[in-house]
């Protein structure tokens, strides 16, 4: 299990991604590479990804903390965080993409991160010059 210590938002993302990837027999033995352990932090800390409705935040921390969890060859998040995971290559990156695609994942743009905002505070959507 995740540790507690971190916001609950985040566990609350990060042990649900948990839930939907570490079942997955393909993924999880992609995982066993660090190369693509680390193609994996480059797309998941600091970023959001959305399945459906649903949004998955992960942050500098939780991102690489969740990535040695899933690994879980008794790594840290220290292994991966700051750009300690090493490096990868773009088709390392491909990998993991398709693999999020293939479970519903994509990763949100600037463009959907404003649309939240307009619909938690429609109030401050721009009005049509009419």
């Amino acid at each position: 299990m995740l540790p507690a210590n971190r916001s609950r938002l985040l566990k609350d993302d990060c042990e649900r991604f948990f839930a939907i990837v570490s079942v997955d027999a393909a993924f999880m033995a992609e995982l066993g590479e660090k190369r693509f352990a680390a193609a994996l932090d480059s797309v998941i800390s600091n970023q959001s990804l959305i399945r459906g409705e649903e949004w998955f935040d992960f942050g500098e921390r939780s991102g690489p903390e969740l990535i040695a969890e899933l690994r879980g060859v008794g790594e840290s998040y220290r292994d991966f965080a700051y750009g300690m995971a090493g490096s990868y290559e773009p088709t390392d990156r491909e990998r993991v993409l398709s693999h999020l695609s293939r479970f519903g994942f994509r990763q949100a743009k600037a463009t959907d991160l404003t649309e939240l905002y307009y619909q938690q505070f429609p109030e401050h959507r721009p009005k049509d010059d009419e």
